[in-house]
């Protein structure tokens, strides 16, 4: 780590500037919804949404997120996710490419979301379960906090159901939100600049309607570990635990702020 702090948060900025602005312009991705926001303003000022996260293990976050229009008085459609903002890869997460008779003819390379893994228990895949749990919410429209006896005919393979009763009550114990903010994109990212000095920057990234729910610096050393896993691990020097824990004060500042011209 002979780079001065200077030199670091410049090229910090660089990278994560460069993240966001690649986010925000996808051309493609996020057309037909701009154009739904454009021709519908009237829909959109009642729309609103709250949502619960909950930071999981090796940089894992889930969500649950409850959208609806006229501050709850109509129906509320339910979405129960998760992303992973440390590996911008795993195995059995993709999406499949089905041919006409039903068999998986190619893989789609996606970043580790629960809505495109194949992990799967008794049968079930992650992805479908999340479906599963989607569906089972926007039939009960649960208007209060649940326990677990409320999920009784909800059947789960691949998640806990306290865990979800407390991912649900996380949200439900929040407002309901209209803000639109400049990061208002749904769903995760990694982006990381060119390895020097034998590491790079690692930055995950949860956008939200309302602007960044969760973002995730780390270092990611050409042998593949990670600072935040030698920090955890007990065996970073002091000047990495300094560097992670300067991590940690950019990222609250970033979610507390929205903005990330530090």
């Amino acid at each position: 780590m002979k780079r001065n702090y200077i030199i670091l948060g410049f090229v910090l900025l660089l990278v994560l500037g460069g993240s966001i602005i690649w986010l925000t312009n996808r051309p493609e991705e996020n057309k037909n919804e701009n154009d739904f926001f454009e021709e519908n303003q009237d829909a959109i000022k009642s729309y609103a949404e709250r949502i619960g996260i909950i930071k999981g293990k090796d940089g894992w976050y889930y969500q649950f997120l409850t959208t609806t229009y006229n501050n709850g008085e109509d129906d509320t459609n339910n979405f129960f996710s998760g992303c992973n903002l440390k590996y911008s890869e795993l195995d059995d997460y993709y999406v499949p490419v089905y041919s006409e008779d039903g068999e998986v003819i190619d893989k789609w390379p996606s970043i580790p979301r629960l809505t495109a893994s194949q992990k799967s228990i008794n049968g079930v895949t992650e992805a479908e379960e999340v479906e599963i749990i989607d569906d089972f919410f926007d039939e009960k429209q649960f208007r209060r906090e649940i326990t677990v006896e409320d999920l009784e005919g909800l059947e789960l393979n691949n998640f806990d159901k306290e865990f979800i009763v407390e991912l649900f009550n996380n949200s439900y114990n929040t407002d309901f939100d209209k803000t639109v903010t400049k990061f208002n994109l749904s769903g995760c990212s990694i982006e990381s600049d060119k390895e020097q000095d034998g590491y790079k920057y690692n930055i995950g990234v949860m956008h939200l309607r309302r602007g960044i729910g969760v973002i995730r610096i780390d270092l990611l050393y050409s042998d593949g570990t990670y600072l935040s896993d030698l920090v955890e691990d007990g065996k970073a020097t002091n000047k990495q635990k300094e560097i992670y824990e300067n991590f940690k004060k950019i990222e609250d500042y970033i979610i507390e702020n929205q903005e990330v011209n530090i």
